[in-house]
C-alpha cells in the first residue's frame, strides 16, 4: 500500500483506515491497494483520490484480452470506498464491474 507520501509493505485496517482519512486533508494525495500474483480476469489493483467532495477509485484488472491492465473507474462515498479497500485487503472482493465503467484513457 502506498500514497504519495510512504510506502507500507505490512499494514493494518487501522493503515488503510489512516490513508483514506488523509484524502481529506490533501486533494493531491491518492492510495493505492496492490495485489500480488493475481489471476487473469481478477483485480490487480484499487486506487482512490479525493474529487469534488467524492471518493474517485480506479481498479485495474488483468484479462486475456488486455495483458497489461483494464483500468476502471466509479465515483461512491467514502463509507463505499473504506469498504471496497477493506474487503479487498482481506481477499473477500474481487471486483464487481457493474459499479465501474472502463476508463477511456488506457495505459
Amino acid at each position: 500500500m502506498r500514497n504519495q507520501q510512504e510506502e507500507l509493505d505490512n499494514f493494518t485496517d487501522e493503515d488503510i483506515i489512516d490513508f483514506l482519512e488523509n484524502l481529506y486533508s490533501d486533494w493531491n494525495e491518492f492510495i493505492v491497494l496492490s495485489a500480488e500474483d493475481v489471476p487473469i480476469d481478477s483485480v490487480s489493483f484499487v486506487q482512490a483520490f479525493w474529487n469534488d467532495d467524492i471518493l474517485h477509485m480506479e481498479i485495474g484488472v488483468l484479462t486475456e484480452e488486455n495483458p497489461k491492465l483494464a483500468l476502471y473507474e466509479s465515483d461512491m462515498p467514502m463509507e463505499d470506498g473504506r469498504k471496497l479497500f477493506l474487503d479487498f485487503f482481506h481477499g473477500k472482493w474481487s471486483g464487481n464491474n457493474d459499479e465501474f465503467s472502463l476508463c477511456e484513457m488506457q495505459p
